[in-house]
C-alpha cells in the first residue's frame, strides 16, 4: 500500500513530463523561424519603408500560420483530456479552454522568442524598427 503513492507521484509526473515535450515540440519550428530571422538584412536596411506598405516578414507568416493550424491540429485530442497543460488542473478545463490554452501558451511563447531575438540584434536601423513593428503587429 505504501508503493501506490509512489507509482501514481511517478506517473504524474511522466505524464506531466510528456505534455512538456509536445509543447516544445508544437513550439519547434516556430523557434527555428525566429532563430533564423536574427541575420535578415531588413533589421540594417537603409530603406526608410512607408508605414502603411510594411508587412510581416516571410518568417513572421510563416510562425502566424503555424499557430493558426494549431487548433486544428489539436481539436481532435480536446474531448479526450489529452491536450491539459502541464501546469493546469484538467477539472476546471472544458474542451475549447484546452485548444485555446494551448494556442495562449504557444503564442506566448512565441511573444517571447521574438523580443529575445529582437533584443540580441547587434544594429537596427531606422527601417529596420519599422520591420519589427510590422512583424509584431502581425503576430
Amino acid at each position: 500500500h505504501t508503493a501506490v503513492p509512489e507509482v501514481v507521484a511517478a506517473a504524474t509526473a511522466l505524464e506531466r513530463a510528456a505534455r512538456e515535450v509536445v509543447m516544445d515540440s508544437a513550439f519547434a519550428p516556430i523557434a527555428v523561424r525566429v532563430r533564423g530571422a536574427k541575420s535578415l538584412p531588413a533589421w540594417t536596411s537603409l530603406a526608410t519603408p512607408d508605414d502603411f506598405s510594411l508587412s510581416a516578414q516571410p518568417y513572421m507568416t510563416a510562425v502566424g500560420e503555424h499557430l493558426l493550424l494549431l487548433p486544428q491540429c489539436l481539436e481532435p485530442f480536446a474531448a479526450s483530456g489529452a491536450l491539459q497543460l502541464p501546469d493546469s488542473d484538467a477539472s476546471t478545463i472544458d474542451e475549447s479552454e484546452s485548444v485555446y490554452g494551448w494556442l495562449e501558451a504557444l503564442g506566448g511563447r512565441a511573444v517571447e522568442a521574438l523580443l529575445a531575438m529582437a533584443s540580441n540584434l547587434a544594429t537596427l536601423s531606422p527601417g529596420g524598427v519599422k520591420q519589427l513593428g510590422a512583424d509584431c503587429a502581425y503576430l
